[in-house]
């Protein structure tokens, strides 16, 4: 959950929203100078899913009994938040083993550098390491079934094609689809993926969580090679209006919408009267204008 102040209230802004929110992004990706996403459909997927874990969580939001406000995600329990992270994981991975493979990675990527001894205890970081270590064994098992269905196409140029065998039955020959997905699933395209995802993510979180401000985005992709990422900077345009520059999309000009509740700004004394209150709460919609120049 995202909880934010707006215009004097409070707005509540789903994972689940935001995330689609990120696949709004990643569905307008791409134009002269900047690569679409490839395989397209699977990274689309993993971005505009990769906090579906929530959904469960989200339709009875917790109060955090320190504050007296609904849980922003950034203040979850460690031992819940993980336990979301997990679920969001499982259920992409009955979906899609590519997408699959870049939500692990991203929810790895958040804990990887996320521990502070000063602040989370023992006990914390040892679910941490075991989270970890869990999602580098199931992104072992994820490259594994993807190269299982997508092998390597058998060498050429030998002479040893021209070889027959009428008594063994020929493979059918790969479909162009076949020989890119070889190429999307090497490390360096895979990780190429998953930063793209992490982009897309954290322009999201920028629109959901805070008024339009001029931000600086490191290391965004615009080819295969890592040399080529640039420094991309979100300019505020007016109010509800932003672009980016250098300009990544394919559409000069769109637009974007997220929802959320808006509550009466203040506090809570109960569990249940936040969600009396929350469920009773009007749908609240942010819309962005986003253009060229």
């Amino acid at each position: 959950m995202i909880r934010r102040e707006w215009k004097g209230q409070l707005l509540l802004i789903p994972q689940t929203a935001h995330a689609q929110l990120a696949g709004k992004l990643a569905g307008q990706w791409g134009n002269d100078e900047f690569l679409s996403p490839e395989p397209r459909l699977e990274v689309i997927l993993a971005t505009s899913q990769h906090d579906n874990g929530w959904e469960a969580w989200e339709r009875a939001p917790q109060l955090n009994p320190r504050t007296g406000l609904p849980y922003h995600f950034t203040e979850m329990p460690i031992s819940e938040h993980l336990r979301i992270w997990r679920d969001s994981v499982e259920r992409m991975r009955k979906q899609n083993a590519y997408a699959a493979l870049l939500v692990s990675l991203h929810g790895a990527a958040l804990y990887a550098h996320g521990l502070d001894p000063a602040r989370d205890s023992p006990e914390a970081r040892e679910q941490v390491r075991e989270f970890l270590n869990e999602q580098l064994k199931v992104q072992q098992a994820l490259r594994w079934e993807l190269e299982q269905a997508y092998p390597p196409p058998p060498p050429t140029g030998h002479g040893l094609e021209s070889i027959s065998h009428p008594e063994e039955e020929e493979d059918e020959p790969p479909t162009r689809r076949e020989e890119l997905y070889h190429r999307w699933i090497t490390e360096p395209h895979v990780n190429l993926n998953f930063r793209l995802l992490q982009v897309w993510d954290w322009l999201s979180l920028l629109l959901c969580c805070f008024p339009l401000t001029e931000r600086v985005i490191p290391q965004v992709p615009r080819r295969d090679d890592p040399a080529s990422w640039v420094e991309m900077k979100l300019i505020p345009r007016g109010e509800d209006t932003f672009t980016l520059d250098p300009y990544p999309f394919r559409a000069p000009q769109f637009r974007l919408t997220v929802s959320g509740r808006r509550l009466p700004l203040g506090t809570f004394e109960t569990q249940e009267k936040f969600l009396s209150a929350y469920r009773a709460a009007p749908i609240q919609q942010l819309t962005f204008v986003v253009r060229d120049g």
